[in-house]
């Protein structure tokens, strides 16, 4: 108590400072005279309770967003202190919590929040289809009052309130109000508009929001979630900014009357193409639909340093009267100067006016009036001769009014068009205009070429009559463009116009000097070049991620067709089914576009999983195939000289159906609003070859609406138990084909004289040919599949060659790929990775570089996938790289780089397996260890299995138990090799192999004392701590599975999957993984010797502690020790 007490005396001392603060003072050996605090001595003082609180953070709870448009409503009331123009003091939101859409109204009192909230249920929520359910607002009075509740009771809906003194715990409306009211601020400041005006930036403010994208919502902006297809901005107009209306016939004064009145553009209406007009004079707002407003975007109220005085605008006249004596013609300035002083010069100030006007509507160019000396350096066209102009000069009266020739500078990119329609022009006419002149005008090809910023273009006539053009000089010769047309292959659309180069139009001017062939060469070599480098733009671009993207490339017509025919087939294998839309939860569907290696365009509508309803999927583990199971089967196909046949399901999952019990609902996808009448005649030639006529009204009458969506019928790609659902439905028909389903692999399904192995929708199957075929035959006729023999599988390069009994798998093309995707340089090595390569493990400290983590994870990425398909020789360099994956360093990265160069300079190389004489003597493992070489002290196992000589399974990995010696390393390495061992046998019985009759398994191992340890039963006190695996390993041996035996370290191929080699070792060791050469013959000829199960082994005595001494060395030793004593 007493400690207490000088506790809470202490803390009063000090100010009533933090324990924790207190506590490290008292800690500190800096400061004397403190009792000390402990760890967990607390101070409990009542002024700090009261007088220190601080709220507590808010943390957002993790609620479910609503997924169905209107379902859940965020509201909120906002309060402002400058009265509107219609006498408005507050605001009110509405948002929808699915799209994030918002809807604003202006109120004069805040009971008009009723009113307010019955105009958005009945205009926006029940004119589209939507159901409100639940309304969530603050504790206003507002929203608490009798009238509310009673108003949402009578509509059901259910109200959600914030905690008191809360606002982030209704953080959607005051997000809205923080955005909204940024822009509202820029709006005004823009167009110098006094804030009275806040109700009309307001209602701009929400349509801007509602038509840009949103965090909240993915790959459309709000306003198209809500109406479920896509908008236009296209009448978009500059806020608050100055127009001219239309005035109808009623509403004019007579017949002199004005036909437009001058207004202020306040908004767009709601359910109407048309603007917003406010008459300052009358303080009216008309409706006016879009052709009858003109809107001057460029006007706006002047600020304080922009008035001009009379100074400034004496000088502008200064400058413009300088401007036409510099650029009027002689025989225009010499009449000029004769006439009468008095005259009205009227008709000048107009035409430097309109123009001042063009440049400040248009803020991409820039007016640079040029000066004589300055002509030389802008492209113009030259002088008219002197008969011309006095043709004109009779011709025309008004010589003042003649063509002035000016430029100007654009200050951005634009377009002909654009150009054009910046000087009133047509655009075909101001393209010809720019062809008379030198120079990169003639790249100009139509009227979308692209004029790039900081060009100097020519200003057309405007007021001028027509005049004859000019007669050109001989060194300004129009160039001729020439075209030409390369050969469409497949996927390509057609009649691509190239432009051919320089040297190209050249030769074809000059053909009539040269020979034809010389000609025809080069303009053949232009069309090959020109060729090239389209097809590397198009054809090796990246594939589209959205709609949007894949309609606005080139081929754009392609990928259309391909969308068609994945939306037909889906409405032909009757996947959907249009029903009314009652308030039930809508999932998302999107495209998902891929280009393949034969030019074919492929687009496959898939469902946005991630969203997906749990209560619309149980079981969604689903197997795959297991690659060792289909390098066995391709080895069998090989020794007995037997085709491999590969069959590929279209559209496999739609093939499964949907559980009746649990209904799934969708919205109809981009790009398809209204399905198309190519797939509507399709479906109906469906149902009319079924004799289902009576259904042929319900498919003309598919219309997207926000009244209907989809019910699906099918298992579409991306639904979380859509690849379970398919492989039930493979198995089903398997096991009614009389296959039996492999214990071992659930994607292996055999019978006698056929074995068949799937992945996903890719089955690859071998046997007898009669029996395969009658397989290939039935399968066929149950799903849609293509197939032919085996060429490509899982992504990998498959050859057979029945003659010679070979067999390979290669990762040639993945290779290319990942060197074109990576960005690398080719660079020649023998080896993966250098030897005695010591990789620096990285301080948690060191952070690594983003970009630099995401390039290695990205290069790493790339080599796993040959290292566990085809190339084994790269497992090791593969494991030691990923072990830094979490914070790599430059080192790393060209570790890296050289694994992936030496893949790419090795890509030939095959993995290959050969006819053998003996089937089962081509079966046997090799493993190895390195002991004590990763940093925490840990060993690397390596083993792999041949079979009809090339490998069909290996392993890299560290090793789990830290090992106290090199023979206990090789001891866990024969205990995973055994382990494999055992399953190999299970599997290869799945295949019509009795490996019973064949035992034992050879296993090679150079470690004598393992070998001895493994034969031996008992145990010492150096292994008892891992007795368990080699008396395991010993089992084994004894009842005659498996046999380790003795093989040489350079005869090892395993020890290539442990540690980095010399060029030379890896080159032989590569050799025999790969199956190009066959094991030193040591380990066949004693693979073949008998084993005697009738002769027990002995128990080997490890007469030394040292386990690296043979048995026998031990007692050779034992004998000459007792004969030197004697």
């Amino acid at each position: 108590m007493r400690r207490k007490i000088a506790r809470l005396l202490q803390h009063r001392r000090h100010g009533h400072v933090r324990s924790e603060r207190l506590r490290e003072t008292t800690w500190s050996d800096w400061v004397s005279g403190m009792d000390y605090l402990g760890a967990q001595d607390r101070i409990k003082c009542n002024c700090c309770m009261c007088i220190n609180a601080k709220k507590a953070p808010f943390q957002r709870e993790a609620e479910e967003r609503s997924l169905v448009p209107g379902e859940r409503i965020h509201s909120d009331v906002k309060e402002l202190r400058t009265p509107s123009i219609e006498g408005h003091l507050y605001a009110v939101c509405f948002i929808d919590d699915a799209t994030r859409r918002a809807v604003s109204y202006p109120m004069k009192k805040k009971s008009e929040v009723i009113e307010k909230l019955r105009l958005f249920l009945e205009s926006e929520c029940t004119a589209r289809g939507k159901l409100v359910r639940i309304l969530r607002s603050d504790n206003g009075g507002e929203y608490t009052s009798d009238e509310m509740v009673q108003f949402c009771s009578s509509r059901g809906i259910w109200q959600e309130y914030s905690p008191p003194h809360c606002q982030s715990a209704n953080g959607v409306a005051e997000v809205f109000w923080r955005d909204a009211f940024r822009l509202v601020r820029a709006i005004l400041w823009d167009q110098q508009r006094h804030h009275k005006y806040w109700a009309c930036a307001l209602r701009f403010a929400t349509c801007i929001r509602n038509h840009l994208m949103h965090h909240a919502v993915e790959d459309m902006p709000p306003e198209a979630a809500w109406l479920g297809k896509p908008v236009d901005v296209d009448h978009f107009r500059v806020p608050l900014s100055t127009c001219w209306s239309y005035i109808e016939k009623d509403n004019r004064e007579g017949t002199l009357g004005r036909r437009r009145m001058q207004g202020i553009l306040v908004g767009y209406a709601t359910h109407s193409p048309s603007y917003l007009v406010y008459d300052p004079e009358t303080h009216t707002v008309y409706n006016r639909r879009y052709a009858d407003v003109e809107v001057d975007e460029r006007s706006r109220a002047p600020e304080e340093s922009e008035r001009v005085d009379d100074k400034d605008v004496k000088q502008l006249e200064a400058f413009f009267d300088k401007l036409e004596e510099l650029t009027m013609p002689p025989t225009a300035k010499e009449e000029h100067e004769t006439e009468t002083a008095n005259e009205d010069t009227t008709s000048c100030n107009k035409s430097s006016s309109e123009e001042t006007t063009a440049t400040e509507e248009t803020p991409a160019v820039t007016a640079i009036p040029r000066a004589q000396e300055e002509k030389s350096s802008v492209p113009s066209r030259p002088n008219n001769a002197a008969k011309e102009r006095e043709e004109n000069e009779e011709s025309h009266a008004g010589l003042q009014d003649m063509s002035i020739e000016r430029w100007y500078r654009t200050t951005r990119s634009m377009r002909v068009h654009e150009l054009a329609k910046l000087f009133n022009k047509k655009a075909d006419d101001y393209l010809d205009l720019l062809h008379e002149y030198e120079g990169w005008y003639q790249q100009l090809i139509d009227t979308m070429s692209i004029v790039n910023k900081g060009s100097d273009v020519p200003i057309p006539v405007r007021a001028a009559p027509p005049v004859p053009a000019p007669s050109r000089s001989r060194n300004r010769k129009r160039k001729s463009t020439i075209t030409i047309q390369g050969v469409q292959p497949q996927g390509v659309p057609p009649a691509v116009q190239l432009e051919a180069s320089k040297g190209v139009r050249r030769s074809l001017r000059t053909k009539q000097k040269e020979t034809a062939q010389t000609a025809l060469l080069s303009h053949r070599q232009e069309i090959e070049k020109i060729w090239r480098a389209y097809t590397t733009q198009v054809l090796t671009a990246p594939d589209p991620k959205s709609v949007r993207d894949a309609m606005s490339r080139e081929d754009s017509t392609n990928w259309k067709k391909a969308m068609n025919k994945e939306w037909t087939g889906l409405w032909m294998k009757e996947a959907f089914e249009r029903q009314e839309w009652q308030g039930q939860k809508l999932h998302r569907m999107m495209w998902v576009f891929k280009r393949k290696n034969d030019g074919t365009y492929k687009a496959r509508l898939v469902f946005d999983g991630r969203r997906q309803d749990p209560a619309t999927y149980s079981d969604i583990h689903s197997p795959t195939m297991k690659l060792t199971s289909f390098r066995v089967l391709l080895a069998i196909a090989t020794q007995n000289g037997w085709r491999v046949w590969a069959d590929d399901a279209t559209q496999a999952f739609l093939n499964a159906k949907r559980p009746a019990d649990k209904p799934l609902y969708a919205a109809y996808p981009a790009g398809f609003d209204t399905p198309a009448a190519a797939t509507l005649q399709a479906c109906q030639a469906t149902k009319r070859s079924k004799s289902e006529n009576s259904n042929k009204g319900k498919h003309n009458k598919m219309r997207n609406s926000p009244r209907h969506c989809l019910l699906v019928k099918r298992q579409l790609y991306g639904l979380h138990d859509a690849p379970m659902g398919w492989y039930l439905e493979v198995q089903k028909h398997m096991l009614e084909q009389g296959f039996k389903q492999s214990k071992n692999d659930q994607c292996l399904f055999h019978k006698p004289g056929c074995y068949v192995v799937c992945h996903v929708d890719d089955f690859a199957s071998t046997g007898d040919p009669a029996t395969v075929a009658e397989f290939r035959r039935n399968i066929h006729a149950k799903f849609k599949m293509t197939g032919s023999e085996i060429n490509e599988y899982y992504g990998l390069q498959i050859s057979q060659d029945l003659e010679k009994g070979e067999g390979s798998i290669s990762c040639e093309k993945y290779i290319e790929r990942a060197m074109q995707k990576l960005e690398l340089s080719t660079k020649q090595w023998a080896t993966p990775m250098e030897q005695y390569l010591d990789l620096p493990v990285r301080l948690p400290e060191e952070k690594p570089d983003p970009a630099l983590h995401r390039r290695f994870r990205q290069i790493v990425g790339c080599a796993m996938h040959p290292s566990v398909t085809c190339r084994p020789d790269v497992s090791a360099a593969v494991r030691a790289l990923s072990v830094h994956l979490q914070n790599p360093g430059q080192e790393h990265i060209k570790a890296a780089e050289r694994v992936m160069q030496y893949l790419h300079c090795t890509k030939q190389l095959k993995l290959t397996y050969r006819r053998s004489e003996d089937l089962m003597s081509s079966f046997f493992g090799t493993c190895d260890a390195a002991h004590n070489v990763t940093k925490d002290a840990k060993g690397i196992t390596g083993w792999s299995y041949q079979f009809v000589q090339g490998s069909i399974c290996w392993k890299c990995r560290t090793q789990g138990l830290t090992a106290m010696s090199s023979t206990e390393a090789e001891l866990i390495a024969v205990d995973e090799a055994a382990r494999e061992a055992q399953y190999l046998h299970k599997l290869l019985k799945d295949f019509g192999i009795q490996v019973s009759d064949h035992l034992p398994t050879f296993i090679g191992q150079d470690n004598m004392s393992t070998i001895a340890l493994i034969q031996s039963s008992h145990w010492n006190a150096r292994t008892k701590h891992v007795s368990l695996r080699f008396h395991h390993t010993g089992d084994l041996q004894r009842n005659g599975e498996i046999k380790v035996q003795y093989l040489q370290t350079d005869q090892m191929p395993a020890d290539l999957l442990t540690k980095p080699l010399a060029s030379e070792p890896f080159r032989r060791h590569r050799a025999v993984l790969l199956g190009h050469e066959q094991l030193a013959p040591s380990l066949k000829r004693r693979s073949q010797m008998p084993l005697r199960k009738d002769v027990p082994s002995r128990p080997v005595k490890l007469l030394s502690k040292n386990p690296k001494i043979t048995p026998r060395a031990q007692k050779s030793k034992k004998i000459k020790r007792r004969h030197e004593s004697q």
